[in-house]
């Protein structure tokens, strides 16, 4: 009986130690939060470019937006500023706003949108999850950015993965209406976030547009600034006209022709007086 009860606790203990060997391994592809584990250290390319969706932008002349800096995200780290992000649908674009003139501050609330808009205040682990890029104020005019019109910041070298959102700074708008009175356009944020999924591979490049459009803020007559989830994402989700691209100069072209068909024209008109030259006899006195 001894023996018997010897052996059961050996087969036991023998039970436990396999148990805990197989659970050492886990899965080297995943991390803790079930995330994919990028091991592959490559990079890739992503030519950012900025648009503007077809929205109230025909009220404007010109409106210019300065963008400072540029912010990707990975698949994931979805946890740490959860608790500032707003999300929504987009419906007809409307905003309400109240300004309370006595305290001098304005207050904007929002109807659901599409798009999501980060608040002002950050978590610093948040902020070391960000991959960010400086892009030197560079300044657009969204009035010749309209539907799949965009222009190109720059192109960013990326770790290569997954990324979930993308986040633009702007620090300055400038309105002119097409009446020619300025108008201020505001801003949620000085940080306009937005989430949608593209991927880069390694060694390869991708293009992705952000797009932002003017908001009327209800029966205000001002106008707020947001990007819109709907026209952004990659040249595969996309279209993505670059208007920066140089077009051929018809001018030139035409003048060149102009002038090749000139001297064409010469060349003959000389070919054919020396021709009537040789072929006339001479005269005899």
């Amino acid at each position: 009986m001894k023996r018997r009860t010897i052996q059961l606790v050996l087969v036991a203990a023998l039970v436990a130690i396999a148990g805990c060997a197989g659970g050492m391994g886990g899965d080297p592809g995943t991390n803790d939060d079930g995330s994919m584990t990028d091991s592959s250290g490559g990079t890739g390319t992503a030519a950012f470019y900025v648009s503007d969706e077809p929205n109230v932008i025909d009220d404007f002349e010109h409106l210019n937006v300065t963008i400072t800096k540029v912010g990707f995200k990975k698949t994931g780290n979805v946890t740490a500023d959860a608790t500032n992000e707003t999300d929504g649908n987009v419906t007809d674009g409307n905003v309400t706003e109240t300004d309370s003139d006595s305290a001098g501050n304005e207050s904007t609330t929002e109807t659901p949108t599409n798009e999501t808009v980060e608040n002002d205040s950050d978590d610093s682990a948040a902020d070391e999850q960000w991959i960010e890029r400086e892009v030197n104020d560079t300044t657009v005019d969204l009035t010749e950015l309209k539907g799949a019109n965009a222009s190109m910041i720059d192109e960013f070298e990326l770790p290569a993965g997954e990324y979930e959102t993308v986040f633009i700074y702007v620090s300055e708008t400038e309105g002119i209406l097409t009446d020619g009175t300025e108008t201020r356009v505001k801003l949620p944020s000085e940080k306009l976030q937005l989430h949608t999924t593209f991927t880069i591979g390694n060694n390869e490049s991708v293009d992705f547009v952000y797009d932002i459009a003017p908001h009327k803020a209800g029966k205000s007559g001002k106008y707020i600034l947001k990007p819109v989830i709907s026209e952004s994402g990659t040249g595969d989700d996309v279209e993505i006209h670059d208007i920066d691209e140089q077009q051929p100069d018809e001018s030139t072209d035409g003048k060149q022709n102009d002038d090749k068909a000139g001297d064409d024209a010469k060349a003959t008109q000389a070919d054919s007086a020396e021709q009537q030259s040789t072929d006339t006899p001479p005269q005899q006195g």
